[in-house]
């Protein structure tokens, strides 16, 4: 019987599309939920009632927490729109969990919007705002992308929420001027070298996309040069690390794709005939070579940016040290040694085939790709920003050499703060030196780590938050550095919420925007009460609102069939 229900079980996931992953906390599951015969044959849970559960219990017991959460306490707020239904737009929020002693993205709200512009958007940001009795000041900072509708200097949305609170904190996103810059700087690159990137990566794509017999084909070449075969990466303009990923796939069976084009006989094929005269070219090796060597520099820097946990305090440190690396680099380009630069051992390779023209040629691309990528970032990039500067005050690494006037100014910039800490600077001031003369060692025996360094930032500042020792504790100092936590460095973490939690999908392509989807993202998005779903256990409020749902769902229906 009990391989029987196992196999009934598989049959289960294959028939419903689910990940295999659910079988890991399926028996835990059953076990918790059916102790004996009696409860299992009383459950009848199906669609309508999940539905009224959903919709009537669960997401607003967890929407409720974060409302009341959201009324005392400081949050940065970020706005886009869905990836698959234009007209809906997502409110995420980034706030200090307490209980989980981290800086998070919850998911707040969800709304139709009739008009693009920023008035439009900001109508139903106001109207969220003002439903659940928001204080305008707890909103500390604005995360969105760098469109002028977000952040220019007429008319955006930066400029209707700063009419609301004027000390908030609006940055843009560095990760998305990064990607821009690499784009710009490849740009530059196509008109001065002629190599055309965009059509080259797409045409190779295109070709062997859905067509077998070509990929069977390239993958006997493949194995005829050593190599194991890759399916060509198509280039996203729209992701931001997958233009170095594409360069590096298309390198590593460059040969073994060369040797199958100069295989070829020529057709008609649009296609073939272009790619074998990028493969006949010796330079577009060189150019992709290049590619590969100067991308690094956009994509690690873009990488660090992209970490979920607090980043505001490192992020001037780490945009300054990605215009030196561009600096360094058109420096070195400037010098006319393509050979001895970057892609020193590839070219020398295939060296005597390339004219000296041409050498020159792409040197002269490589200094106009730095160039225009050193413009583009010191135009946009945020070098220059004051409060971006003032909270390196929170890197406990560098507390020995950080001055109370960071904290001064903060307090004196933030409304929020300024009406908390405002008439306790005295105290807040002491207790920073006091954190300044604190020991690794207790924070560390604390948080049972071997470094302090081992924590993240937000998580080391709630292990100093909770310290109740002899030389003193910390919670003006604690609470201010809350705030400061929740000012982001990127919308990322918010961007990722936005895309990957596509509206409707193959298995729920009728959920309605107003309800269902709202729940589903509020529970999945703001972590179901923390624990797995096997060790969950409703409270007796939340059963309540169970039943509540229930009978509202079952009086609805009841008046309907009447």
């Amino acid at each position: 019987a009990t391989i029987s229900n196992e196999v009934k079980f598989t049959a289960f996931l294959q028939e419903h599309n689910l990940t295999l992953e659910v079988s890991a906390h399926a028996g835990l599951l059953f076990r918790s939920m059916f102790p004996d015969k009696k409860i299992a044959e009383k459950y009848g849970c199906a669609v309508t009632k999940t539905t009224a559960i959903l919709n009537g219990a669960t997401a607003p017991d967890l929407f409720q927490f974060l409302i009341e959460q959201f009324r005392v306490e400081s949050f940065a707020l970020a706005v886009d729109g869905s990836s698959d239904v234009g007209l809906s737009k997502m409110f995420t929020l980034r706030v200090y969990d307490k209980n989980r002693g981290k800086v998070e993205s919850k998911f707040w709200h969800m709304c139709l919007v009739s008009h693009s512009t920023a008035e439009g958007i900001f109508e139903n940001i106001k109207y969220a705002f003002s439903d659940y009795r928001i204080p305008w000041r707890n909103c500390v900072a604005l995360l969105v992308d760098n469109a002028a509708v977000n952040v220019g200097k007429n008319n955006s949305l930066s400029v209707c929420f700063k009419v609301k609170n004027e000390s908030i904190y609006v940055n843009g996103c560095p990760c998305r001027v990064l990607h821009n810059a690499a784009q710009h700087a490849s740009k530059a690159f196509t008109e001065a070298s002629i190599f055309l990137y965009r059509t080259f990566r797409l045409t190779c794509k295109y070709y062997f996309q859905g067509c077998m017999p070509r990929q069977v084909g390239a993958a006997e070449f493949a194995g005829f040069c050593d190599q194991e075969y890759w399916c060509v990466l198509k280039y996203a303009s729209t992701r931001w690390l997958s233009m170095e990923l594409a360069v590096t796939r298309v390198l590593k069976q460059y040969h073994s794709l060369k040797s199958y084009f100069d295989s070829q006989a020529t057709t008609s094929d649009l296609k073939l005939t272009k790619l074998k005269k990028y493969f006949h070219d010796p330079m577009t090796e060189v150019c992709l070579f290049f590619y590969q060597s100067v991308l690094p520099i956009f994509s690690n820097i873009n990488l660090v940016l992209q970490k979920e946990s607090p980043q505001l305090h490192h992020m001037v440190d780490i945009l300054e040290s990605f215009d030196s690396c561009v600096l360094m680099a058109l420096l070195m380009y400037h010098s006319q040694r393509l050979i001895q630069c970057t892609i020193a051992c590839q070219i020398t390779r295939v060296n005597s085939d390339i004219l000296e023209v041409k050498e020159k040629t792409t040197v002269r691309a490589a200094k106009e790709f730095m160039v225009a990528a050193f413009r583009y970032s010191m135009k946009r990039l945020p070098l220059i920003d004051v409060v971006a500067h003032h909270v390196k005050v929170v890197d406990f690494a560098k507390r020995a050499t950080m001055d109370f006037s960071n904290f001064w100014f903060l307090v004196k910039n933030f409304e929020m703060l300024c009406d908390r800490f405002g008439e306790h600077m005295d105290s807040l001031d002491d207790e920073f030196v006091h954190c300044q003369q604190l020991s690794e060692a207790v924070i560390t025996k604390c948080a049972n780590v071997s470094s302090v360094f081992d924590l993240e930032l937000d998580s080391l500042w709630d292990i100093i938050g909770q310290i109740k020792a002899a030389d003193g504790t910390f919670p003006l100092l604690f609470e201010v550095t809350k705030f400061v936590l929740v000012l982001p460095h990127s919308n990322v973490s918010e961007e990722c919420i936005l895309s990957y939690e596509k509206n409707h999908t193959d298995f729920r392509p009728n959920l309605s925007l107003d309800k269902t989807l709202p729940s589903i993202l509020t529970c999945k998005i703001n972590h179901l009460y923390h624990i797995p779903c096997h060790k969950f256990k409703p409270s007796n409020d939340l059963l309540c609102k169970v039943k509540a749902a229930m009978n509202e769902y079952n009086t609805k229906k009841a008046s309907l069939l009447d």
